[in-house]
């Protein structure tokens, strides 16, 4: 109440950036607003195109942060199928903790309170070797189905992950995959909380982001066109599956 008093009198507050926000998005003919609930802002195609969304606001999943950026868009594939793409050293410590809670004999409160993709952690195998392709050694990923999966990141897909995670990290070069013996270097390497999940036919990809940052968003919005195109390209695989 207090603080939509505040902003009548006195105006909601700008987004950090805002106007060049504004301008990136609507030289790209897309449509920018702001959030209605929170301060936050909304980015979308316009009527008629191909569906999908940019979000940045507070953080709907723990594992993220305080806020997170957000982009949504329908794959198109078998809403059955379900799939998590995680930096490595991230999905250990969230399994580890989904064990933890699970022995602790809470899975009531887990099944109720946790995300649906923490709780695939306790449920689905993970893609394990030669299946995970560039990926293996930096990058987890777990998911009910395997054939479509390898097809998705084995391509262009999981080159596109390494290079948005050199960006999160500041590195312009792309880092190269890890063998299984060296993915202990990774647990004194800082990461920039993120995750890809496909899910009821969507596609997200969450990435911590305490204040809008334009580059960045640039980056994600290559990686997201990329894995919806791939989605979409291999959705038959998972239908059939």
């Amino acid at each position: 109440m207090l603080k939509s008093l505040r902003e009548w009198v006195f105006g909601r507050p700008s987004v950090v950036g805002e106007d060049r926000l504004r301008a990136w998005a609507e030289g790209r003919g897309w449509v920018f607003k702001r959030s209605a609930k929170h301060d936050g802002f909304i980015i979308e195609t316009p009527d008629g195109a191909p569906g999908w969304r940019i979000e940045w606001g507070p953080s709907a999943r723990r594992y993220i942060g305080s806020h997170e950026l957000r982009l949504r868009g329908d794959t198109g594939i078998d809403p059955q199928t379900h799939a998590l793409v995680m930096p490595k050293p991230l999905l250990d410590a969230l399994e580890r903790e989904i064990y933890s809670q699970y022995t602790d004999n809470v899975q009531t409160r887990l099944d109720e309170e946790t995300p649906e993709e923490m709780r695939w952690l306790a449920m689905s195998p993970r893609l394990l070797g030669g299946a995970l392709g560039s990926l293996r050694g930096r990058f987890a990923v777990v998911g009910n189905v395997a054939p479509w999966m390898t097809a998705w990141i084995g391509g262009p897909l999981g080159e596109a992950f390494l290079v948005f995670a050199a960006s999160l990290q500041g590195d312009p070069t792309p880092v190269a995959p890890l063998s299984p013996d060296a993915t202990s270097e990774l647990s004194t390497q800082p990461i920039t909380p993120m995750a890809m999940i496909a899910r009821r036919s969507e596609l997200i990809l969450r990435v911590a982001m305490p204040v809008p940052h334009l580059p960045t968003m640039e980056q994600a919005v290559v990686l997201f066109d990329l894995a919806l195109r791939e989605a979409r390209r291999f959705g038959e695989a998972a239908g059939d599956a």
